[in-house]
């Protein structure tokens, strides 16, 4: 039987005055200290990957967008073809600082939604063990619905976002029309000053339903397909993951390249699927001239036809380079911090 501390023979409790008092309060310190460098470190970090993520998500979605952009006479046909000719036409017509044009506002959308979204997972998962409780079998078939009731109730602050980004972000310095795009001395300009002017400008042509309905359609289809891509990808790949990455004797090295190689291949997989309906939802989800034909579609299926006769199938694929390169320079980026 192992000897318990008593009152005889338990250690002092170090005071103020004592070296042990001061060792332990330095320690304290130290450790405050530390804790204060790791997370200004981290903020710093986060900083910085967001200075890079907001110029590459304005060059994808101008790549996305661009024959819309087209469409409505803004570039002409030829125009921000590649992700060079893209940044130089940025940076000609608007500066560096507009390689950042509407990225803060994005930033803060997008953590409200993904704030939104956690709360709605969180509400939908209580609900789905309540329901488990009492119905055994309709649990089971909510469990599948729960992505699609989420994508629902998140809809407005959804809309918002896309109306932020598909019609401010992707807003260039530029002439109103192809015909003004003849004349040199005709003054270019941007066609929404701020983003809640080209909120505005939603909600005023089709109000509150489309900006929150508008190509819901194709946040259906992108969500069931990465849903279905995922579980697939998973399946096949996730036993042989794991096996490589625990096997004994492998090195810190040889997990980190396996994990990494497995994360980007999964990447490069799922973007090129997903690729199409974000294409889509830039084209429908912009707001078009009232003069053209087809600005009261809402549907984007039916954008299909128009893309693949103006562009072939490469053009439902536009923009996916910019983000391969943005997606899979992260990956390394974040695999480097298993070495630091």
């Amino acid at each position: 039987m192992r000897n318990l501390p008593t009152v005889a023979n338990r250690p002092p409790v170090p005071r103020y005055g004592d070296s042990r008092f001061h060792k332990n309060a330095n320690a304290s310190v130290g450790s405050g200290g530390g804790i204060g460098k790791s997370v200004l470190v981290q903020l710093l970090g986060d900083f910085i990957a967001t200075s890079v993520r907001v110029p590459v998500s304005r060059v994808f979605l101008l790549q996305c967008a661009r024959g819309e952009l087209v469409r409505c006479g803004r570039i002409p046909p030829n125009g921000l073809e590649g992700v060079e000719e893209c940044v130089q036409h940025i940076i000609k017509k608007e500066g560096v600082f507009g390689l950042f044009r509407g990225g803060w506002e994005n930033e803060l959308l997008d953590a409200a939604t993904k704030l939104l979204r956690i709360t709605t997972a969180s509400v939908i998962a209580q609900f789905h063990l309540l329901m488990a409780h009492f119905f055994g079998r309709g649990a089971v078939l909510f469990h599948f619905c729960e992505p699609f009731l989420q994508l629902l109730i998140t809809l407005p602050m959804v809309g918002l976002r896309d109306a932020v980004l598909y019609n401010y972000t992707v807003d260039i310095v530029a002439p109103k029309n192809s015909e003004e795009q003849k004349n040199p001395f005709v003054e270019e300009a941007y066609i929404y000053n701020s983003a809640w002017e080209a909120v505005s400008a939603v909600l005023d042509r089709y109000g509150w339903e489309g900006l929150c309905f508008n190509g819901l359609d194709a946040d259906f289809l992108e969500l069931g397909a990465q849903l279905i891509s995922t579980k697939l990808v998973a399946s096949l790949t996730m036993s042989q993951v794991n096996y490589l990455a625990k096997a004994d004797g492998a090195s810190i090295l040889r997990k980190v390249a396996v994990v990494t190689a497995v994360d980007v291949a999964l990447r490069v997989f799922l973007i090129t699927v997903q690729q199409p309906f974000q294409v889509l939802r830039a084209r429908v989800k912009a707001l078009r001239p009232r003069d053209d034909p087809t600005a009261s579609r809402s549907w984007s299926l039916r954008g299909v036809a128009d893309i693949v006769h103006a562009e072939g199938f490469k053009g439902l694929w536009t923009g996916l380079r910019v983000r391969l390169l943005g997606e899979v320079g992260a990956v390394l980026i974040r695999s480097l911090y298993y070495f630091l």
